[in-house]
Formats: structure tokens, sequence, C-alpha cells
């Protein structure tokens, strides 16, 4: 819904458009027309046309009335739209006017922003640079100040936006053409864009460590050089931001035989109130993942590991394959597997063998395939894995304090490095994201996402944690 004026609200004129404008009137909202209609910034933006930043000509952010307000305005407040050649420019004028809407606007706002935000931001990547020369240009622009900037303005709730920035210009470490001044660079650019504590703290821990010289990153050398870490390099993983999930009761899929889930609409429509209450109360923010270490210099740049090996080797050896597919395609581009009708990952076992007792039923409703990998981190278990289709239903069988990932993607290959043929940055992140099945007998899970936004599910009965 756009803003009429006072004067376009008594012509005859587009008389049905303002029917839903009139609705939502009362004798509070004609001061905030009045806030709106004198405010030159304000007025256009609410209109449809963004005009330049938001100024606060009327002294509207100090008001006692400003919460009234803000529930009002996010009404008829527009999604983020942008021209690529001034997106940056663009976006910092948008997040100007965030403070005069809601906090639930905020988060629905978020989907329109991360769409344009990832696609820039792929688009300006400078992990495909093989010289010295376009890297470092690459990387100035990638952490150019309007861009910062435009991260440390985003609200609280965009906070997995900067993590998802923080952790790509960090992973520009790998990047054989990264020197000690550009790490340097890296680091001290992207100290304070995160609104998270533990995020910071560890960033100015790094930050501190490489100015006492105490974390280096290897100049490419014709030999391989191991650098000795005096109190090791601390990483965060913000684990669970991007990643919530759909656990809902066996009923839904009954339900929904005859009551399709299509678009985007909202899964809650499967709970009552009591039951939107307990999820409501279960989404809240992963504990940060604290790791060691390991940095070593070689030919090919800086290398770390940010986890402890898995107990069961099989695991082991699966996961590293994974994460170094997933790396080496990144820097070499290979020709792609063929895809097959297969439903396990190779070297892994069909959950239907598995032993386990707790029959769980999961629903894919996200435009991604869905690959279960499920293992017991004992020596000697099974890896158990199952593709679940995008719109399909499958059971798999599962044992307490199985670990657990859920990996997103497209034309699967059933490859132990790369088991699809299409991914994106939601596979990179499920692949950081390892949970626990904490036990019972029988549930249901639902994933959601469509092309280009996070793969999400809730987890109101805590069935599965993130490991810690």
């Amino acid at each position: 819904m756009r803003f009429y004026t006072q004067t376009e609200r008594l012509s005859e004129d587009n008389k049905h458009e303002r029917e839903g404008f009139e609705q939502i009137q009362s004798e509070q909202s004609k001061l905030y027309n009045q806030w709106i209609e004198s405010n030159e910034t304000l007025l256009p933006f609410f209109k449809g046309s963004m005009e330049g930043p938001f100024k606060d000509q009327g002294m509207i952010l100090q008001s006692a009335l400003l919460d009234g307000f803000k529930h009002y305005s996010a009404h008829f407040f527009p999604e983020f739209s942008w021209h690529e050649e001034s997106f940056w420019e663009d976006l910092s004028a948008y997040l100007s006017f965030l403070s005069l809407t809601s906090s639930q606007k905020r988060k629905e706002l978020k989907r329109a922003v991360s769409t344009g935000v990832n696609l820039t931001n792929e688009r300006e990547y400078p992990i495909h640079f093989k010289n010295q020369g376009e890297f470092t240009n690459g990387v100035l622009v990638y952490l150019s100040d309007i861009r910062v900037n435009a991260y440390r303005s985003f609200p609280e709730e965009w906070e997995s936006l900067r993590i998802q920035y923080i952790e790509s210009a960090l992973a520009l470490f790998k990047h054989p053409c990264c020197t000690p001044a550009i790490a340097g660079k890296i680091l001290s650019t992207v100290r304070g864009i995160s609104r998270s504590p533990q995020v910071n703290e560890t960033i100015n821990r790094a930050w501190d460590d490489f100015q006492q010289g105490q974390l280096s990153v290897g100049v490419k050398t014709k030999q391989h050089k191991s650098i000795a870490i005096k109190q090791g390099f601390r990483w965060v993983l913000i684990l669970g931001l991007c990643g919530l999930g759909i656990v809902v009761l066996n009923w839904i899929f009954s339900f929904e035989e005859v009551t399709s889930f299509q678009g985007n609409h909202s899964s809650l429509v499967y709970f009552s109130v009591e039951e939107r209450k307990h999820i409501d109360s279960s989404l809240k923010q992963a504990k940060a993942i604290h790791s060691d270490v390991t940095v070593l210099s070689s030919n090919g740049g800086l290398s770390f590991t940010i986890r402890q090996a898995f107990l069961n080797r099989e695991a082991e050896a699966i996961y590293t394959e994974l994460t170094d597919g997933l790396n080496q395609y990144y820097f070499n581009p290979k020709p792609l597997k063929d895809t097959v009708q297969s439903k396990v990952l190779l070297n892994t076992r069909v959950f239907s063998k598995s032993s386990g007792k707790a029959m769980i039923k999961v629903k894919n409703n996200a435009y991604y395939h869905m690959l279960v990998i499920g293992f017991l981190n004992n020596p000697g278990a099974p890896v158990f894995s199952q593709l679940i289709a995008s719109n399909s239903t499958e059971t798999i069988r599962l044992t307490k304090g199985m670990k657990v990932l859920f990996l997103p993607g497209r034309k699967f290959t059933g490859d132990s490095k790369t088991p699809f043929n299409e991914w994106d940055f939601n596979y990179d992140q499920a692949l950081q994201q390892l949970y626990t099945f904490e036990g019972g007998s029988s549930y249901s899970m639902i994933f959601h996402g469509g092309l280009g936004e996070e793969v999400t599910f809730t987890n109101p009965y805590q069935v599965f944690t993130l490991t810690q």
C-alpha cells in the first residue's frame, strides 16, 4: 500500500485503491499524516519514489509518539528497489528510513535487501582474480567505505547478513594472492561491523594478535613454511542465524493433503496459538562457537582449520571431502558431474538401514533438494545419507546423539566432493551448521526457501540443537 496525501484522498481518482488506506485511519493517524506530508523526504518515499536519505525535519525520531508512528508506517513502507550502478548509494539512503518502522516490518523487508546484496556481492567478490594487482583492487572494492558503512547501518534484525559479509571477507585469507598487508586491511575493516559482542570480541582478538605478529599470512614462496602462533588465532562461527528450521507434528502432513502449501505462505498457519508461543520462544540466537585455528603458510596462501576432527573417521573423511570440494571449486572450477537418480551420497548408507528408533518425517517445500547426512560420532560407526527432493516427503531413521547435516542444492550428483551441480550461499552456510539429534520417537520437519532465499526450518521442540 502506498501513502495518499490529503488532496489525493479527496479526489475521486483511484477511489478503490484508497479504500485500504482509509481503513487504517484514526484520530492518531491524522497527526502521523501531517508528519509525512510536511517532510520533503518522507512523502515521496512513502509514495514509492525515494529522493535521497531521510531528513528528520520535524524531530520525529525524538517524539514520544514514535512507536505508534512505526506501527502506522509499516502499512505502506516500501520494499527496497535499486539501480545496479548505484546499488550501495540507494541502499544507504533506504537504510536511513528503517528507524521509522517496526521491528517486525524490518524483518519482512530483509528478503528484498538480501537478494540485492547477495547478487551485488557475488558479482564483485574478488575470489576469481588470479594476479596480485587485480586481487588487491578487487579486495579494496569489496571493502569499500560505502559498502562497509551500509552493513554497519543494518538493523539488528539483519545480523545474519552482516555475519555473511564478514565470513566472506575473512575467506579471502585463503586466496593465493593474499598478503599480510591485505589480511591486515580485511581484519581492520570488518571490526565493528557486527552487533554481536562475541563476533567483535573474536575479531578484535585476531586483530590484536595480528598487530603483535602472532597471526601471519603466508606470502607465496618456493618452499612450504609453517608459521608459529603463540596464543592461537581464535575464530567465531555463527551458527543458526540463517539456519532456522520448521519442526512440526505429524498431523501437518495429513492436513496439507487438502490444504496445499504454496508460495510464501507462512507455515505458522499449521500451528495452534499455544504451539506458536512455543515456536516463538525457540527462535533464539545460537551461541557463538569458538574454535582454535591453526594457520599455515604455503604457496597456496593462507589455510586454516576451524573445528575439531570427528572421532568417527568415516564421517571425518566425508566432511573433509565436502569442504575441500567446495573450496577447490571456488578457486578452480571444473566440469560438473553427471546428475544421477540415486538418493545416497557416495561412501554412505541409506537411512533405512539405520538401527535408529526415531522416525522423522521430512517434507521439503524448499526450491532446493536437501541432502541429509547423519552419523554417531563414535569410532567405527556408519555414516548415513538420503536426498529429500524438492516438493517431496521422505522418512529417515535417527538415533539419539546423531550428528546431522542438512545440505541444500540442485541436480544431485552423489559425489562426495560436489554432491550438487547447482548450489549457492545456502550450501556454504549449511556445511558449517552441524546439528545434534536429541532423541524422541516421532517428529516431522518442513524445509522452506525459494530460489536465492535462505533455507530455513524452526525447531520448537528442540529435537535438533546446533552442536557446540
